[in-house]
């Protein structure tokens, strides 16, 4: 089964044959797949070709992504209404590659911040060291 998931709607589980055979006008949906979990948080899988963590969680607080080598690459946290609420991640920030944090306000991805020492002691262990 396949879980999809509209945009401001319940996810939905079909089978591939029924989803290709959907034909949804004007909605902006994404596919993925759970495959695995690490510390009980769901690491999800883009089935798109394409690997972005959904804008909003189903029942999970945080999701994770990976990189191409199976290295955390970013977690996603949610809120109470389980709209995106930060962004941890391990990438390119001001030229160097670091840890760093980027918070969501009504929905928009704020520019990226410096994990606060808690942020760091909850998250580190994710990322191998790297910071």
């Amino acid at each position: 089964m396949i879980k999809i998931c509209l945009r401001h709607h319940n996810p939905t589980f079909i089978s591939l044959a029924t989803f290709v055979g959907l034909h949804i006008a004007d909605m902006r949906f994404l596919i993925y797949e759970t495959v695995n979990k690490i510390d009980g948080i769901k690491v999800l899988k883009g089935l798109n070709g394409k690997h972005a963590l959904p804008e909003e969680s189903h029942s999970s607080s945080s999701y994770i992504a990976l990189n191409q080598n199976q290295t955390v690459r970013q977690i996603r946290l949610y809120n109470s209404d389980l709209t995106a609420k930060t962004d941890i991640e391990f990438s390119v920030h001001q030229g160097k590659l670091l840890l760093h944090a980027h918070d969501y306000i009504d929905g928009i991805r704020q520019p990226a911040r410096e994990l606060t020492e808690k942020e760091h002691e909850l998250y580190d262990k994710f990322f191998g060291g790297r910071t």
